[in-house]
C-alpha cells in the first residue's frame, strides 16, 4: 500500500470520527431555532423569571445553571449551560458545563456575559423536581408535538418541572 493510500484512509477515518462524534452530540439535545416562536417564549418565561433563580442563586450559590450563546471557533453560535457565578443588573458569569457541537469555544471560561444575552436558567432540587429549564421544556414539547420521544437528558427531565 502506498502511502498517499494510507493518508486518505487515515483523513476517511478522521473524518468518520468527526461524523460520529457530532451526530452523538446532537443526539442528547433537539436544535431549536432561535428564531422560532417555541425558542422566543421560552426565553421570556426565563426573562420574566430571572428574580427567581437570583434568589435561588443567592440562598445556594453553584445550584444555578444558566444558557447563553458562545461563538465557537468556526465561528458558529452555540447554546450552552453554564454554572452561575455571578450576577449583576448588567452582567452574569459562568463557567462552561456542556460540549460545543463543533469545535472549542472562542474564547476560555469563565465567560462574562451582558445580561441580555442571558436565554435561561435551571435549578435542580433536591426532591428531583427542576426549577426553570423553558427553553427544554420548550424542546420537549416540540418534540412531543411531532410524535416524537424527546431527545437524551430531555427525556430524562421530562415531568419533574415545577415552572411552567
Amino acid at each position: 500500500m502506498e502511502l498517499s493510500q494510507i493518508i486518505l484512509i487515515v483523513i476517511a477515518v478522521l473524518l468518520g470520527i468527526s461524523v460520529l462524534r457530532k451526530a452523538l452530540i446532537l443526539r442528547r439535545a433537539t436544535p431549536i431555532d432561535p428564531n422560532s416562536v417555541e425558542w422566543i417564549d421560552a426565553t421570556k418565561k426565563a426573562k420574566a423569571t430571572l428574580s427567581i433563580a437570583k434568589s435561588l442563586f443567592e440562598e445556594k450559590p453553584g445550584s444555578v445553571l444558566v444558557k447563553f450563546p458562545v461563538t465557537n471557533s468556526l465561528g458558529d453560535q452555540e447554546h450552552i449551560w453554564g454554572e452561575l457565578l455571578e450576577l449583576t443588573e448588567d452582567s452574569f458569569t459562568a463557567t462552561m458545563e456542556n460540549s460545543l457541537v463543533e469545535g472549542g469555544p472562542d474564547d476560555d471560561p469563565p465567560f462574562t456575559m451582558p445580561i441580555n444575552v442571558f436565554e435561561d436558567w435551571l435549578v435542580f432540587q433536591s426532591d428531583g423536581s427542576i426549577r426553570g429549564g423553558f427553553t427544554i421544556q420548550a424542546e420537549i414539547a416540540m418534540a412531543r408535538a411531532e410524535g416524537k420521544r424527546p431527545a437524551g437528558q430531555a427525556a430524562e427531565f421530562e415531568g419533574k418541572f415545577v415552572d411552567a
